[in-house]
């Protein structure tokens, strides 16, 4: 029997994950199999308003018709979206061809069908790929024998992933690893003197990780559990991309959710930092230090850098910048004062780097949890 590999290729929509397949599979002449085929194939042609709520329309473009969320569909309706999985296996088992080829491509959302087709095809090769604006981002793989498709097909994607990463690290753009940038990374983390504060046990939370710069070096500093938060699942990507390639930290984990959503464990955390961000929370401010506050061990430390208002009367400003899709807020001293009332007492104060698009200085707190 002929050992097989599975590519399992992923990604949010329209990031070009189908277009990626494509070019695999003529590049290597590997048949694909499309999950929204299957699934627009076996639901659309009975369509009708009664079953409306089990199809949920969401692409943005015109030349994509009849064309669902599969991942809307499974969190509202999972009984009915695995009852749709059943019709990948049941097109896998009917095509002979499949069972005769080394290399098979899986584009779309499996879900709970990954280990049936794994078992249908009679493998335990995968390589899970996960699409993000048409770059090639390896997630997971498993490969126990290679074969001459084998190698070749990982040269190719593991080109793909270098120069990706390449791309990634010399941006000029917020957090550069490589070049100096707009927010000056390397010279305002030597401003935040954070090693000043770390100890090789300490557990840490970065709020609005981004790729991840200020994550790494702070993953340098201590043992303990290391934890990158942001709602974007572009930077997240990013960010667990440049960790298994680059850094490859074990105590790092990077995970994609809003900071006021996430279920954090009481009293678990060493040391907080948020850098530039904090003037995105608007009308949460108060509620940022007020679960910081419950995160955090007893006087330990919450770093936060904060654009601050200068020459004004006023407590704060909402501000809408070109750069952003919703106003920011910007702060007075005075006002800093009145978010932490009772929850955190000022330790160290020190000013950051001047940022490219700030409208005020920047300047980093320590404060201590009272």
């Amino acid at each position: 029997m002929k050992e097989k590999l599975i590519i399992f290729i992923n990604g949010l929509p329209e990031s070009g994950k189908t277009n990626t397949a494509n070019v695999l599979s003529k590049y290597f002449n590997i048949p694909i199999i499309s999950t929204d085929h299957i699934f627009n194939k076996n639901i659309i042609p009975n369509f009708s308003k009664k079953n409306e709520i089990y199809c949920r329309f969401s692409t943005t473009n015109p030349k994509v018709k009849g064309h669902f969320s599969i991942s809307k569909l499974q969190k509202k309706y999972p009984h009915t979206i695995n009852k749709l999985f059943n019709k990948i296996i049941y097109h896998l088992n009917s095509d002979d061809k499949l069972f005769r080829e080394n290399v098979i491509l899986i584009e779309g959302f499996v879900n709970l069908s990954e280990q049936s087709i794994k078992g249908l095809l009679n493998t335990n090769n995968f390589l899970y790929l996960y699409i993000n604006n048409f770059s090639i981002i390896v997630e997971e793989y498993s490969i126990s024998i290679y074969n001459n498709n084998f190698i070749l097909l990982f040269n190719y994607i593991e080109l793909k992933i270098k120069n990706y990463l390449f791309k990634l690290l010399s941006n000029k753009g917020y957090q550069s690893f490589l070049n100096n940038n707009d927010s000056d990374s390397k010279n305002k983390l030597i401003n935040s003197r954070i090693e000043n504060f770390v100890k090789t046990s300490y557990n840490i939370l970065d709020v609005g990780c981004n790729y991840g710069y200020f994550t790494f070096e702070l993953s340098r500093l201590t043992n303990g559990t290391v934890l990158g938060l942001d709602n974007s699942m572009n930077s997240i990507s990013n960010a667990c991309l440049i960790n298994r390639y680059i850094y490859k930290f074990h105590h790092l984990k990077f995970i994609c959710e809003d900071f006021f959503n996430y279920s954090y464990e009481k009293s678990s955390m060493e040391i907080i930092v948020c850098i530039s961000t904090f003037h995105y929370f608007g009308i949460k401010q108060r509620e940022f230090f007020e679960i910081c506050h419950k995160i955090l061990k007893k006087q330990c430390i919450l770093l936060v850098e904060i654009e601050f208002l200068k020459n004004s009367e006023n407590l704060y400003e909402d501000v809408c910048r070109k750069m952003d899709s919703n106003a920011v807020r910007f702060i007075s001293e005075k006002y800093l004062l009145e978010l932490i009332e009772n929850l955190f007492k000022i330790k160290k104060i020190y000013k950051s780097v001047f940022q490219k698009g700030s409208c005020h200085e920047r300047y980093f707190y320590y404060l201590e949890k009272i």
